[in-house]
């Protein structure tokens, strides 16, 4: 079981997670079925071990389904979304921009002579300057680089005005453990004001 471990803590420290097919995870532990007590020696090994299962491991998962092995648990899916649209509104209906820290904002901005249409500039309560993403998936890396290109053209075209004080928030509908590794590589000045 050792080497399971260190072999799971080494991809899920170079990559935010482990994938396995939920076969090869029942034969790493003896096991040819996915009966009850292969469950509940999985089920102990996460936990006592701090590691999360997505989706979640039981009796009905398909023995080729595949599985995320993470150290964060992920509460969501793109299955509760339907779209941007019922994503906005659930953040509306709960108030998680105010949640955030976000106090003002103006939805759906269109940055004339470009083809982007930011979904939310506002401010936070020190009066930072806040732009706002949200993404029905998982957001990765594309939708960072279009928050850092939305940025760069509401400066240019003097929407925005301090660079070192504006603040970039990504919203997605569907947790993604490998995210913080997309920010490697940056300058602290670049990932300082992203949350």
């Amino acid at each position: 079981m050792e080497d399971l471990i260190q072999n799971f803590d080494a991809m899920i420290e170079n990559s935010g997670s482990k994938s396995i097919r939920f076969y090869t995870l029942l034969k790493k532990f003896g096991y040819e079925k996915r009966v009850a007590g292969a469950i509940n020696v999985l089920e102990k090994f996460f936990r006592d071990n701090g590691y999360y299962a997505s989706p979640k491991i039981t009796k009905d998962l398909e023995v080729t389904s595949n599985i995320l092995i993470t150290r964060t648990q992920i509460f969501s899916s793109t299955d509760e979304f339907n779209s941007e649209a019922e994503l906005e509104s659930y953040l509306i209906r709960y108030k998680i921009l105010k949640k955030i820290g976000v106090t003002s904002t103006n939805n759906q901005e269109i940055l004339r002579g470009t083809k982007d249409r930011v979904d939310y500039i506002g401010k936070d309560k020190e009066g930072n300057d806040v732009i706002v993403e949200i993404k029905i998936g998982d957001g990765w890396k594309s939708a960072i680089e279009q928050l850092f290109r939305y940025k760069r053209i509401l400066l240019e075209k003097k929407i925005l005005k301090n660079a070192s004080k504006i603040k970039m928030y990504l919203i997605t509908g569907k947790a993604n453990p490998r995210i913080k590794y997309t920010f490697k590589g940056m300058f602290p000045s670049q990932t300082d004001h992203f949350k």
